[in-house]
């Protein structure tokens, strides 16, 4: 798996050329069962298993300042957008502005579609 989060960059990531400051990409992944076997153990009896029902993601953390944002506002963190994966669904968010090279610290606010929702580290 560690190839695989490596190779799609999974995460955080700065990108661009420049060494000291970047736009920085989150990407979040979500495996699907109908999509690859691979993905889950079957689960007859559970025809849902392996969808997690996600409404909606934010991510948050002390980023958001430098998008003069408050840091680690949660209701009001950068919306993730879902995209399809040949695996299963990707949710990405990319900064609108180059970030300073630094070590951020962030989570991500998932709202799930029974309206709970949960703060959870990148896994």
């Amino acid at each position: 798996m560690a190839g695989f989060y490596m190779d799609e960059r999974f995460g955080a990531w700065q990108v661009g050329d420049d060494p000291n400051q970047g736009a920085v990409q989150f990407k979040l992944f979500f495996p699907d069962r109908a999509k690859s076997s691979s993905q889950y153990v079957a689960h007859p009896n559970k025809p849902n298993y392996g969808n997690p029902q996600i409404a909606s993601i934010r991510v948050v953390g002390d980023f958001m300042r430098s998008l003069g944002l408050q840091s680690w506002d949660w209701l009001n963190g950068p919306s993730m957008t879902q995209r399809p994966h040949p695996k299963g669904s990707v949710w990405t968010y990319l900064t609108p502005i180059q970030l300073p090279k630094d070590f951020y610290q962030y989570k991500y606010y998932v709202t799930f579609a029974d309206g709970t929702a949960r703060k959870v580290p990148d896994p």
